[in-house]
């Protein structure tokens, strides 16, 4: 075994560790379809850009709310989250687990007739991770230094938030133009503690240095991000009256005029007073991906429904420290599904979704990059109706696979991720 001075050897570790499971500034900028917003379309898989009828179509797509029925109508969702993100064979044949859940009103919505045209207000939760991880390893090696004990205590909330007015007019037979103007915010916070306790055997023998006097250290890692901007969404929908069918597309980009960026490391060995890092360093405001959506509905009958969606996200490219760039490609993904009525008073919807990542495929030639992990999901809900409200209980299923690195080490990983959403939901019209 090497023997490492005590320079060389401490700095490695302690930028490994720290560096353990390292996330990007947040959580979820990999994916762009995560929570399913709204009472009908979450049951059709987020198809639902050529529909958008309802106070959901506030945020799919604003021109659609022009066929909304009733004078008034108003939409709530609260949905409950359970998720868990694995890496493979990451610490001497033991997994790393990643478990996240929520439970959280991710929609609201209110639309009523404005004019010539329709107002609507909406608040819209399209992401929310609250992560939650405690483990212990033991006998691990990493980068050929044994250790006893690594012990992992971490806690993560990621929330995006949008709310904002809407107004759609027909401007001619079956043709509509739509706006929303989201304020956009998002709110990161993680809070890492970390325990390590190296093999006392290699302490004694092979590390050398007056650093090597203890063979344990704790750290802490507390982090908080956030980012506020508008997010304008501009719909169009095309819907003849005696048509069977219907055509809806947005464009919408989301724009950052503020964020903020606190850091603070404490490192504690066991045989001296603790050594603490505050930082509070600027970072560049994020670019985020102009959002195409075209979305089809079909109608064979007054029974049947059949919807598809096609949503296609540019690539975009952000600067990060020390002047690394964060490139992100291109990314489409699809959505489909269909909605029966046996009755007047039922209705029973089926979906499915991607949801790809946006980064590239890792070899352990790479390091320090961000996962690769494609998701695919299925989605199904039943609604109930009165003459004037819904009730609608629906469920999200995801799974994926790809890979990932959990540590700093250019080493990949296999990825394997599972989702659960449950949603229950009501409207009232009148």
């Amino acid at each position: 075994m090497p023997i490492y001075s005590k320079g060389k050897y401490f700095h490695l570790l302690t930028v490994l560790l720290l560096g353990s499971l390292a996330n990007p500034l947040f959580a979820d900028d990999f994916h762009y379809t995560n929570l399913l917003v709204g009472e009908r379309a979450a049951g059709l898989g987020g198809a639902y850009t050529g529909v958008s009828d309802d106070p959901s179509g506030l945020y799919y797509n604003p021109a659609g709310i022009v066929y909304s029925q009733g004078q008034k109508l108003s939409a709530s969702v609260n949905s409950y989250t359970n998720g868990e993100l694995k890496y493979k064979n990451v610490f001497s044949g033991q997994d790393y687990v990643r478990k996240t859940s929520s439970i959280l009103p991710n929609f609201f919505g209110i639309v009523q007739p404005m004019g010539s045209g329709m107002f609507g207000l909406s608040y819209a939760v399209p992401d929310s991770i609250n992560e939650d991880q405690d483990q212990s390893f033991s006998n691990v090696t990493i980068s050929g230094i044994p250790i006893d004990r690594f012990i992992i205590n971490k806690k993560k909330e990621d929330t995006t938030y949008l709310f904002g007015p809407s107004y759609a007019r027909e401007f001619s037979n079956g043709l509509s133009l739509g706006v929303t103007l989201y304020y956009y915010q998002r709110k990161v916070k993680t809070i890492n503690n970390q325990y390590i306790d190296y093999d006392d055997t290699w302490i004694s023998t092979a590390c050398s240095g007056a650093a090597c006097d203890s063979d344990k250290r704790i750290v802490n890692i507390v982090e908080e991000h956030s980012e506020s901007g508008w997010k304008p969404v501009l719909g169009l929908m095309y819907s003849p009256e005696a048509a069977k069918y219907s055509l809806g597309l947005t464009i919408s980009q989301t724009s950052i005029t503020s964020n903020y960026f606190y850091k603070q490391k404490t490192v504690k060995r066991y045989s001296d007073n603790a050594t603490s890092v505050t930082t509070v360093d600027p970072i560049a405001k994020r670019k985020h991906p102009t959002e195409v959506k075209i979305g089809v509905a079909y109608f064979p009958s007054n029974k049947l429904m059949f919807t598809g969606d096609i949503q296609h996200y540019t690539a975009v490219e952000n600067s990060i420290d020390n002047g690394i760039k964060d490139k992100r490609k291109s990314v489409t993904n699809f959505a489909g599904g269909f909605e029966y009525y046996p009755t007047s008073r039922r209705a029973y919807r089926g979906g499915f979704f991607t949801s790809y990542a946006n980064t590239p495929a890792l070899s352990d030639a790479d390091s320090l990059s961000y996962d690769h992990l494609d998701i695919k999901g299925l989605s199904g809900s039943a609604s109930f109706f009165t003459k004037n409200t819904s009730l609608t209980i629906g469920a999200v299923y995801s799974i994926g696979s790809g890979d990932g690195q959990a540590t700093t080490e250019a080493v990949t990983q296999s990825l394997e991720y599972k989702s659960l959403a449950l949603y229950l939901a009501s409207s009232y019209s009148f």
